[in-house]
């Protein structure tokens, strides 16, 4: 197998870092990162070779929240092997200071966890080594880590461990196409189109900049009951009788106009398939954003497979015209709700260090007395809804004008946070006493959450 040439001169080298991390869950907004593998190593940039690794990191974290039981499956970290352990941050970030650019295996995922931590993350260029690589056409069966580690003979690895994992993404960049050119070659083909990207964005007007965080656009085929926000993984629906539309942007028609053709026929075939991948592989620092982000979530679990089924590319068709109409996930029923916008799926809540704001009238108690029990829980409760508020707690009895698309002065500065970046997530008084350990008379969180989702 081929692996970093360090016969090569470093007159000409240059740095990056391969990245992975581990987590408690599938959602930044809501789960943490747990571990990092991160190995910055020099490269001739003209070759593509692999020439040395310059430094390593491994680190574990204790996470605030619990472990999902499917995350704890895959990577086997639990909470007992987690207990006191730190992330060295100022190593880190001498590391990632050192970094010209970033790559991960679905390097949407990793940046990210990564960046909610080191913000200054989103500042550098990010290489996705499974969206940026044609390994198909290389003749590899698939594009996950264990199929091209497998294809490959790098079988001797720890799997779903981030100092494996990246390892083995650095090992896989090191093996040679068809043409004898290292795949780092292949990806570094892609730099300047990121960096290009990256100062276009920050060159333009606001005005005219394509939307840098999820939904500062209302599109305006979302004309009737609904309107579905991803802030991340988070999905808010609410009433728009309040809202005003605004006009997509230009890469958002652009993809509109994409998955309009590609559905007119009723049918997305594999030739389809492969050109909506390369237009997400084109315009991967929009991975993050809605509706990019379901598109690529979709389409990476499709690919990890190693064949695109029939039954898949169904399912893909039933996604792409959720996006284009949004008003057929149906007809908010108000009065079950208060025509209150609530998060949905509605996370795991975690208390320790996290912001609270309650809103409205709650079955619990007093408002103190909700601000009390949060605070014997670790949490800290604010009075005003900003950027940096974890949750928002609206009370069961919520609040009659509510009803009529008013929510009131902290949910409506919610809702417009979250359309411009935040993560703040608006919860039921019911969810958050579960989180408590207790129950309100007569309901369940899950029948709540179960009548608020739309259908």
């Amino acid at each position: 197998m081929s692996e970093p040439n360090d016969a090569i001169g470093e007159t000409n080298t240059q740095f990056a870092a391969v990245l992975d991390v581990e987590t408690t869950g599938l959602q930044p907004a809501v789960d943490e990162i747990i571990e990092i593998g991160a190995i910055l190593f020099a490269f001739d940039p003209t070759s593509g070779e692999i020439v040395r690794r310059v430094e390593c990191y491994s680190g574990l974290r204790e996470p605030t929240v619990g472990i999902h039981p499917a995350a704890q499956e895959i990577h086997g970290l639990s909470l007992a092997m987690l207990k006191n352990c730190r992330l060295d941050e100022e190593r880190l970030r001498s590391l990632f200071s050192r970094a010209s650019f970033f790559i991960a295996h679905n390097a949407s995922f990793d940046r990210g966890f990564l960046t909610r931590l080191f913000p200054e993350m989103g500042d550098k260029p990010w290489l996705c080594s499974m969206r940026g690589i044609d390994w198909l056409t290389a003749g590899c069966p698939g594009r996950s880590l264990e199929i091209l580690s497998s294809h490959f003979g790098l079988e001797d690895r720890e799997c779903h461990r981030a100092a494996s994992d990246a390892a083995t993404t650095l090992s896989l960049l090191s093996q040679r196409g068809c043409a004898g050119r290292p795949f780092l070659g292949y990806l570094l083909a892609r730099l300047p189109e990121k960096i290009a990207e990256m100062v276009q964005r920050r060159e333009q007007p606001p005005s005219t900049r394509s939307p840098r965080v999820a939904h500062r656009y209302r599109p305006r085929w979302a004309e009737a009951f609904t309107q579905t926000i991803v802030a991340g993984p988070i999905e808010i629906t609410f009433a728009t009788t309040t809202l005003r539309r605004r006009e997509p942007s230009p890469v958002v028609r652009e993809l509109l106009e994409l998955l309009s053709s590609i559905v007119a026929d009723g049918v997305i075939d594999t030739e389809e398939f492969r050109v909506l991948d390369e237009w997400l592989m084109q315009n991967n620092d929009l991975s993050r954003e809605y509706p990019f982000n379901i598109l690529v979530t979709h389409l990476s679990k499709i690919l990890e497979c190693g064949c695109v089924e029939v039954e898949e590319l169904e399912r893909l068709r039933e996604t792409v015209l959720q996006i284009l109409h949004p008003e057929s996930l149906g007809r908010i029923d108000l009065s079950t709700v208060n025509g209150t916008p609530l998060t949905q799926p509605p996370p795991r809540i975690s208390f320790a260090g996290r912001v609270f704001v309650f809103t409205g009238n709650f079955v619990f108690g007093e408002k103190s007395e909700c601000e009390r029990a949060t605070k014997d829980k670790g949490g800290i409760c604010k009075q005003n809804v900003t950027r940096a508020t974890d949750y928002v707690v609206v009370g069961r009895n919520g609040s009659p004008e509510w009803a009529y698309g008013n929510y009131g002065t902290k949910v409506e500065k919610t809702v417009d946070n979250i359309r411009h970046g935040s993560t703040t997530a608006i919860l039921s008084e019911t969810h958050w006493v579960a989180a408590l350990g207790t129950t309100l008379p007569s309901v369940t969180s899950s029948s709540l959450y179960a009548t608020e989702r739309p259908r």
